[in-house]
């Protein structure tokens, strides 16, 4: 009976595909790349794309943070999250051969416009990220608890172990500067002592306005859903 839906998970990739009669779909991250920023579960039009559940979890990892298809069938595998995933660590796949993004019908039929990028070096896990967001980060250090899932999660070590001792539990430090406000030290934060808010997507070139208009609000402004 079609359409055949198969997961394959294991400690490097996660990858959920949908078989129908005359093509096969499919979706993989790839958890050595990804950075846990949530960015393609706000993303997503059809919002398929749920978090793991961290509630109840003081320390918090990135690969707890790594994203997932709970049904297959309710994505249009439009390509949206690999597009803007900012470390590639979402791939997606037809007939089993990889897309590349040049060649998504969002980017090659100009619904979404072209990202402008800074390449950053991140050190969590080793790999080169696109930033393209610009906003402000807030800490209520009056809730922080000092779990220093922070500084577990952030990617560019943005946020670190303080090194004052003075303290029984030292609160984490924050180095604004090198900030690139992906959102995972927000995700990852058991007390909600954390608040990013992105102000600007920066971009260029055409775009369709009922597809892209949606998703920069979406991205500033939905919180994201659990499974």
């Amino acid at each position: 009976m079609f359409p055949r839906v198969k997961r394959f998970n294991n400690e490097y990739h996660d990858e959920v595909s949908v078989k129908f009669y005359d093509k096969k779909q499919a979706v993989e991250i790839d958890k050595t790349r990804c950075i846990g920023c949530g960015l393609c579960i706000k993303a997503c039009p059809k919002q398929v794309m749920y978090s793991k559940l961290t509630q109840g979890k003081i320390k918090v990892k990135t690969e707890d943070l790594t994203p997932e298809i709970t049904n297959p069938l309710d994505c249009s595998y439009c390509g949206t999250c690999s597009y803007i995933c900012p470390v590639s660590a979402i791939l997606l796949k037809y007939n089993n051969r990889y897309v590349r993004k040049q060649d998504l019908g969002i980017v090659a039929n100009k619904v979404v416009p072209n990202l402008d990028f800074q390449c950053v070096e991140f050190t969590n896990p080793q790999t080169k990220s696109k930033s393209f967001l610009e906003g402000q980060i807030e800490v209520d250090w009056d809730k922080c608890i000092s779990c220093m899932s922070c500084v577990e999660v952030c990617p560019t070590k943005s946020f670190s172990k303080t090194k004052d001792n003075t303290e029984k539990r030292p609160k984490p430090t924050l180095n604004q500067d090198t900030c690139t406000k992906c959102g995972a030290c927000q995700r990852a934060c058991s007390k909600s002592a954390i608040k990013i808010t992105v102000d600007k997507i920066r971009f260029s070139g055409p775009y369709k306005e009922f597809f892209w208009n949606p998703l920069v609000e979406r991205i500033r402004t939905v919180k994201e859903t659990t499974a």
